[in-house]
């Protein structure tokens, strides 16, 4: 049975809406609704808003639904926890509670609407929610809220928001109470000070609550009253009360809040061990009774995590034998440091100086260090090295009494080495130790026990030396005097200047200075890195296979230090190439008529142009390799032998072929006589 709504419809409601379709009428064809069936409710529905976005927009629509469609209420509702719905079409009362029923269980509010408004100065939480949906919260509330209502994004349920936002409100008034109270005490303490100071003459004033302010000049020492203080160090602070006589005082201090001292009524405030957070603003005022004085100005203290690093500083680094140098530490930016000075010789360091001085005067070498310390003591980092070196006396006025020399020997520069020497004339029985550098190109540095250095893959160049103490590795001579070397280039050719020689063959070798006239040279020819001959031009008559390798020629000028070397030349030499006669066709018989070729053949030839010569009993002025017989008869019979000519080297020829023997064969008594023979 349908259930009928007996109200008059409201104003503006939702007629009834229904498909039409054409049926046959009693003039003809005509249109009628036809009632909403099952299906098309379902796929009316579908199309409603998420309720868990926006209970109020699902609720307006699901009105807008039942009246347009007219859903029954288990149409609506056809699963157990909604089963209480009446069967029947649903009546504008119970749709209107419905809905608003649902707005409330799913209203979420919009925070994205705090950006555009604001809550008021005076106004509650409480009378704010009401108009939440469209306008906005304090930011400070909205930032707290947005930090503790962690489920909450852009959309959030009411009652949540409103619990986190009535906190937020109470945290953000308790900070701001705190903060106001403490400008009113600043702004009265100022006031009574004014007040004072420009209208009583005496050294009291009387305030309306019956207590007294004096005008007694307040201070704060600090001790010690180094401008910067260093984590670790004690620092005292002392409140003085200037003209109040021997009368009991408390005492109040106000200091940073970030570390409070554990007692502050005390006229001395002590801190054993500083650190930064004990770096801020201290003062403190007086009070006996019921009088009390201004408070002192303020003193800063700044306190450094880092421990700080001495400068140190030196006049020369190098000083003569009986000279001093003076040497001075500091560390900059603070006060009330002494020092201690250290020195390094070998691997241990000792104490240098006899005070707390920030500078000494040394007159000894070595490796210098300082180091700061103030207080009970507080010590800095250690400074940077300075080295100081002292020169022997005996060389200062003679700089030719440490000299450097060069020695050429063959055997070394064939395997590009020289050897450099020093000497130290006036040393007496000291024992040294020798530095060498060289003085251009790519610097070298190289310390022996020996006074001389053997020095690989030399190159143009100054070369030097110095002696070292062997007993102290900080006093030593002046460098010498460098030696020049000259290394410059030569030209190895042969003459002939071929690819490939053979044995037998001659070749001569030139080491080409290029263009230097001066005599005194010595030239060395070098085969395979050793020494073969010394020589101006030098020449193998008759080569051999042994003579193959890689030639170099070096040249030097003892009198300038001057090398001239040149690059690596490679001669192969070859054994004299076999040469061979073949028939062609290889035919064991030959008759009168028949045609054969008599070839020259030369073995391991390689790109070499060739001639040939031929031995026969004919006269053969070819110098091909073949001869040709085009019609076989007696005269052909014979030994044939060959060699070859190089083209471009008319006397190089090869050995003699073997012969080959040529016989013509006849018929005689029916039998083929004939003969072929190698000899």
């Amino acid at each position: 049975m349908e259930l009928i709504d007996e109200r008059e419809p409201d104003e503006g409601e939702t007629s009834l809406m229904c498909l039409m379709v054409e049926v046959a009428g009693p003039q003809g064809p005509i249109l009628v609704h036809r009632p909403w069936t099952a299906s098309d409710v379902r796929d009316a529905a579908e199309n409603l808003p998420d309720p868990m976005i926006s209970g109020k927009d699902f609720g307006d629509e699901l009105i807008r639904f039942c009246r347009e469609y007219r859903p029954t209420g288990a149409e609506i509702a056809p699963d157990r926890e909604m089963s209480t719905l009446p069967t029947q079409t649903i009546n504008t009362t119970m749709l209107t509670a419905l809905a608003a029923a649902i707005t409330e269980a799913l209203h979420r509010t919009d925070v994205t609407a705090v950006t555009t408004c604001k809550q008021l100065e005076d106004e509650p939480v409480d009378e704010f929610i009401h108009r939440l949906i469209t306008l906005g919260l304090q930011k400070d509330i909205t930032t707290e809220v947005q930090r503790t209502y962690v489920g909450c994004g852009d959309l959030c349920l009411l009652a949540e928001l409103h619990r986190h936002a009535r906190h937020a409100q109470l945290m953000l008034q308790q900070k701001k109470d705190i903060k106001g109270q403490k400008a009113q005490k600043e702004l009265h303490m100022a006031s009574l000070t004014i007040y004072c100071s420009n209208i009583l003459s005496s050294n009291k004033c009387l305030l309306l609550n019956g207590q007294h302010i004096i005008s007694y000049s307040v201070s704060v020492t600090k001790q010690p009253s180094w401008t910067q203080t260093f984590s670790g160090e004690s620092i005292t602070l002392t409140c003085e009360i200037h003209g109040g006589g021997n009368a009991q005082w408390e005492y109040e201090w106000s200091t940073p809040s970030s570390n409070q001292p554990a007692d502050k009524t005390g006229k001395v405030l002590m801190i054993s061990r500083a650190d930064v957070t004990h770096s801020g603003n201290y003062y403190c005022m007086g009070r006996r009774n019921r009088e009390f004085t201004q408070w002192s100005d303020v003193i800063t203290l700044t306190v450094t995590s880092e421990r700080p690093k001495p400068r140190l500083t030196a006049g020369p680094s190098t000083i003569s034998v009986g000279g001093s140098v003076t040497l001075s530490c500091s560390v900059d930016g603070s006060d009330g440091w002494k020092y201690d000075w250290y020195r390094q010789t070998s691997n241990e360091w000792t104490e240098a100086g006899d005070g707390d001085n920030r500078e000494i005067r040394v007159t000894q070498g070595g490796v210098y260090s300082c180091q700061g310390r103030r207080g009970e003591p507080t010590y800095s980092n250690y400074s940077d090295y300075v080295t100081i070196e002292i020169t022997s006396f005996m060389f200062v006025s003679d700089s030719n009494s440490v000299s450097v020399s060069l020695q050429l020997d063959w055997t070394q520069v064939i395997r590009g080495q020289i050897t450099v020497r020093c000497e130290i004339q006036g040393g007496g029985d000291t024992q040294w130790v020798y530095d060498w550098e060289t003085t251009s190109g790519k610097t070298i540095t190289q310390r022996t026990d020996t006074n001389y250095w053997t020095v690989s893959a030399f190159s143009s160049g100054g070369y030097r030396c110095r002696g070292t103490n062997r007993q102290d590795s900080f006093s030593s001579t002046w460098w010498s005097e460098p030696a020049a070397l000259t290394v410059s280039g030569a030209v190895l050719t042969f003459d002939p200047s071929w690819s490939r020689y053979f044995t037998g063959e001659s070749v001569t070798f030139t080491c080409d200075m290029k263009d230097d006239k001066r005599t005194d040279w010595e030239t060395r020819l070098i085969k395979d890195g050793g020494e073969i001959v010394s020589y101006s031009g030098y020449r193998i008559k008759a080569l051999s296979t042994g003579n193959s390798g890689r030639y170099q020629c070096f040249s030097v000028h003892r009198k300038t230090n001057h090398i001239k070397t040149s690059g690596t030349v490679k001669l192969i030499v070859s054994g004299s190439n076999k040469v061979v006669v073949t028939l062609h066709p290889n035919w064991t018989q030959l008759f009168r008529g028949e045609t054969i070729t008599v070839r020259c053949e030369i073995e391991d030839r390689g790109d070499t142009e060739w001639e040939y010569e031929w031995k026969t009993q004919r006269t053969t002025n070819t110098q091909q390799n073949e001869v040709n017989i085009s019609s076989a008869s007696s005269s052909h019979s014979g030994n044939y032998s060959c060699r070859g000519r190089m083209r471009n080297a008319q006397h190089n020829t090869t050995e003699w072929s073997q012969s080959i023997r040529l016989s013509q064969c006849v018929f005689k008594l029916f039998k083929v006589i004939c003969s072929l023979s190698i000899r």
